[in-house]
């Protein structure tokens, strides 16, 4: 057997009489490994591994007791492998768990075998070290916990369950995971690149992102702030995000919106932003431009004069992101323009075709007194750049 690289920990249940063995007790005072009548065991019973160290073989002759021969499976009632020793293959592919799973703490040598494995309750792998290779594909559960597991290999996971906790587990050759449930990602460590599809990911705080694609996945209660690299993460497929649904101001917006300090928010967006613009999905790139600036808007750490200037351009374009405001602003210049001429003794036609013509640097050769000279003038700045925010605010929404 392998050394047993197992830290030293405190056991909380009856000790093997074997000498040096934390295994707990299972049979007559021994633990499973070191017992020699495994006749109780048998399928839908409980399976109790609790810190022993167990190899290939000796597994092998366990498991051999819960086959069911009809089902053709392993069937397991309560599975508690807490700070076990696997120092071989742990083979548990095509298994049914009727009750609780837990393999905390547990240490996996060659292989860590789960594949088509169901569980009719939770299933726990809470600081488990997977120091060989893991086969995780088509799990089921109702919530699977993967909180600070390690995994010296690349593993491909594909479940079923309502949450998949992997807060601060480390993937040190990678991840890939597949699931409709709720993903938590925070603090994960992906040692090489990783994807995550299909998942509703919740959180992202204090992950490295450099590493991570996520494909079709649901972001609209996802927490961002925090995340390191962020502007390096690639976000593909059809990606849904929370929407502002205000009628007028109608973008993607994050969940912490709202209960960050504005100025932090602005950070997050920012770097979102560059995400997208690196993917070519200028779209989506403008709306979290629009985030960031509404939150250098409303920023008290915003000098008083920059949010006088963000509020005219939000007003007048939505930051170079609503072609309508633009267009707008643009009519009312020009139903200004021919309102005061009119007042200062132009012909209403005449007056109009001046506006007009202003807006677009076209002189119409008219006689204008002092007044409507300086009016027509600040036609002639305004219209030109109304034009422009319009037209950069269409091509921001239909470039790719």
């Amino acid at each position: 057997m392998a050394d047993d690289p197992r830290p030293d920990f405190e056991p909380d249940w009856p000790l093997c009489v074997e000498e040096g063995c934390r295994g707990a007790q299972a049979v007559a005072r021994h633990c499973l490994v070191h017992t020699t009548d495994l006749a109780g065991l048998e399928p839908g019973g409980d399976l109790d591994l609790r810190g022993a160290a167990i190899d290939s073989a000796r597994l092998s002759g366990v498991l051999g007791r819960f086959r069911d021969q009809e089902a053709k499976r392993l069937v397991f009632g309560r599975v508690r492998c807490d700070h076990t020793w696997f120092s071989g293959r742990a083979w548990f592919d095509g298994a049914e768990f009727r009750s609780a799973a837990s393999f905390e703490n547990a240490h996996f040598g060659e292989l860590a075998g789960f594949n088509n494995v169901s569980c009719a309750e939770r299933m726990s792998f809470v600081e488990a070290r997977f120091h060989g290779k893991a086969l995780m594909w088509r799990m089921s559960a109702t919530d699977i916990e993967m909180r600070r597991a390690s995994f010296a290999n690349r593993v491909e996971m594909n479940v079923y369950v309502h949450v998949l906790d992997c807060a601060n587990a480390r993937f040190e050759g990678g991840v890939m995971i597949s699931t409709r449930g709720d993903v938590d990602l925070a603090g994960v460590v992906f040692g090489a690149p990783s994807t995550v599809a299909r998942a509703k990911v919740t959180w992202l705080a204090d992950c490295d992102a450099s590493n991570l694609v996520l494909t079709g996945t649901d972001l609209s209660e996802c927490m961002f702030a925090g995340a390191h690299r962020l502007e390096q993460l690639r976000i593909e497929g059809a990606t849904r995000f929370a929407v502002l649904p205000w009628p007028f101001a109608r973008r993607w917006m994050l969940a912490e919106e709202g209960s960050l300090p504005r100025s932090r928010m602005a950070a997050v967006y920012r770097a979102l932003r560059k995400s997208f613009e690196d993917g070519k999905n200028e779209a989506g790139a403008g709306d979290f431009y629009y985030g960031e600036m509404e939150c250098r808007r409303h920023s008290h750490q915003t000098s008083r004069a920059e949010r006088v200037i963000l509020w005219c351009y939000w007003l007048l374009s939505g930051y170079g992101q609503r072609a309508s405001r633009a267009l707008i602003a643009l009519f009312l210049v020009v139903v200004t323009v021919t309102g005061l001429l009119t007042v200062s003794g132009q012909d209403f036609g005449m007056a109009a075709r001046i506006a007009l013509g202003a807006v677009v640097f076209r002189d119409d050769k008219a006689d204008l007194t002092a007044a409507g000279e300086w009016v027509v003038l600040v036609a002639r700045f305004l219209g030109p750049v109304l034009l422009a925010l319009a037209v950069l605010a269409i091509r921001a929404r239909v470039k790719r």
